[in-house]
């Protein structure tokens, strides 16, 4: 779908989700924004639980003692007078200029199509149908993470009912989904879209607990210098494994992945989810 150029002024929050835990994340993370989002339009969240913080045009919602992360979402997100949120987590640095035109053309289409949810990162990758082709596609019911948390407009209503499904973590959150993914077919998805334009462009930062060294080199050498003494960075071992997993995930079709993992299931490997 061609994305249509008219203008319109939706209601939209960025909700950067995070925990009291990750406090020594925010100052790369708004480092970032700041740098690459210097004229941002829209108002700014971040979700906490008690840790009182003061960045420039950002607005702080804390919800107390630590609950899961779905609920403490579903509680930052009722609070919130929009009727769309650009959902961000703090371990997802921005590493190129946003550019609000684009992110403007993106919601004229999700207000003129009624659309629930339009990934405007293009992770995992989705494969535009002619080359060099910026558009928005539909999300099918049996693509793998299709919805997943990676940065996203959503509607806020759609949202919250997905987040009143599930009583726990971010990546619960997920496998929701996926489930969804597993039993579906190939029809379209609770209107859900994805750009492949990238309008976003994110660099993970952090994997169980540590920094990639990659994603510290990359802001480094635009000026952002991550320390990761407080939680480290992942060693080479593990740099690999999740480099290889991400590559079989990308690269071969779902039916052999799950033939595969099938197979390896009966031989005793073991895998975070089922699905």
């Amino acid at each position: 779908m061609e994305i249509p150029t008219e203008s319109v002024h939706p209601k939209i929050s960025i909700v950067v989700l995070s925990f009291d835990g990750y406090r020594d994340v925010w100052p790369f993370f708004f480092e970032a924004f700041y740098k690459y989002w210097p004229d941002c339009e829209y108002p700014i969240y971040l979700v906490n639980n008690e840790t009182e913080v003061n960045y420039k045009n950002v607005h702080l919602i804390q919800t107390g003692k630590e609950i899961n992360w779905c609920n403490r979402a579903r509680k930052a997100i009722e609070q919130i007078d929009s009727d769309y949120v650009l959902l961000l987590l703090e371990d997802y640095l921005i590493g190129e200029k946003v550019k609000n035109s684009d992110l403007n053309q993106a919601m004229n289409f999700i207000v003129n199509n009624n659309v629930n949810y339009l990934r405007i990162t293009n992770i995992p990758r989705k494969r535009a149908i002619k080359e060099n082709s910026d558009q928005i596609y539909p999300i099918y019911k049996n693509e793998e993470y299709g919805v997943n948390l990676q940065a996203s407009v959503w509607k806020k209503d759609f949202l919250l009912a997905k987040l009143k499904e599930v009583d726990g973590s971010a990546w619960e959150f997920e496998i929701n989904f996926l489930k969804e993914a597993v039993d579906g077919n190939k029809e379209p998805l609770d209107d859900c879209f994805v750009s492949t334009a990238n309008i976003i462009d994110i660099h993970n930062g952090i994997l169980k607990g540590k920094w990639f060294p990659k994603t510290i080199r990359y802001f480094r050498k635009r000026g952002i210098n991550i320390d990761y003494q407080y939680r480290g960075k992942l060693s080479i071992k593990e740099v690999i494994s999740h480099n290889v997993r991400f590559y079989l995930r990308e690269n071969i079709p779902n039916s052999l992945r799950k033939t595969i993992k099938k197979l390896l299931l009966k031989m005793g490997v073991k895998f975070v989810s089922q699905y």
